[in-house]
């Protein structure tokens, strides 16, 4: 019976975790990423970790073709808007 219970309760805590949101890595080999209340980019390897923007309200991240931008929504008025 303990273990049912403690399972249940794994299980629901897993459930409740959100998901990650982060972008296949652009020309210039970073990946961005939602994290922390903002959208950040790193290399693959996870190293030179940047932020670059601040508001929790950013996600979905995606590079442009070109690798020089970073295209993401934004909802701060209840709408989503699309920022580069």
């Amino acid at each position: 019976m303990a273990v049912a219970v403690l399972a249940a309760l794994l299980l629901a805590l897993v459930a409740a975790q959100k998901p990650a949101e982060a972008a296949f890595p652009g020309k210039n080999g970073k990946i961005a990423f939602v994290g922390d209340g903002g959208i950040w980019t790193m290399n693959q390897d996870g190293s030179d970790k940047t932020r670059l923007t601040d508001s929790g309200s950013d996600y979905l991240p995606a590079w442009s073709p070109d690798g020089t931008k970073i295209a993401f929504h934004r909802n701060q008025t209840g709408m989503s808007e699309i920022w580069t």
